[in-house]
């Protein structure tokens, strides 16, 4: 018989730690003795757009969403249930969790709009989730997950939806 003593936790993590902190010193090694590449030697593709005469307007905004970093908040399904089943009070609570989110610097929710082989959102293959209405298939009478996108996109912030298969 194996008996495992609270000093072997204290072992493996020290060794642990040594482990990473000997990779990440063995990086910054490697990228300080990286040898420059010579400005000749590179090589730069350029594909021409199909259509070079009109500029996409949204150019410089995609570019600079692209370079910000994505920082987000999981919203689970369970945040997005409340005691009163109505469309304001779904609206109000979905409104808290992105003001919330934003408020700690997050510019993308992930939100779990398929929780139970149920949906948050009009599907012909799965019935609307209890969490809208109380009842299992019954129809809130909106569209959740079209007010929540609209929403999230509003307030400038990314909206990715979370899928149970």
């Amino acid at each position: 018989m194996i008996v495992i003593k609270k000093y072997h936790y204290v072992i493996a993590v020290l060794i642990l730690v040594a482990a990473v902190f000997l990779a990440m010193k063995s990086a910054a090694g490697r990228e300080e003795n990286a040898e420059p590449r010579a400005a000749e030697n590179s090589v730069e593709v350029v594909f021409p757009s199909t259509a070079p005469e009109q500029e996409d307007s949204n150019a410089a905004e995609t570019n600079a969403k692209a370079e910000e970093p994505l920082v987000g908040v999981w919203i689970p399904y369970m945040a997005l249930d409340v005691t009163e089943k109505t469309e304001e009070a779904f609206k109000e609570n979905f409104d808290a969790k992105l003001a919330a989110a934003k408020s700690v610097g997050a510019n993308a929710v992930f939100v779990h709009v398929r929780p139970f082989a149920d949906s948050l959102y009009p599907s012909e293959y799965e019935s609307w989730s209890h969490l809208l209405t109380g009842t299992q298939g019954k129809d809130p009478g909106y569209d959740p997950m079209e007010y929540m996108v609209s929403t999230a996109h509003e307030q400038n912030m990314q909206f990715h939806a979370w899928i149970n298969p």
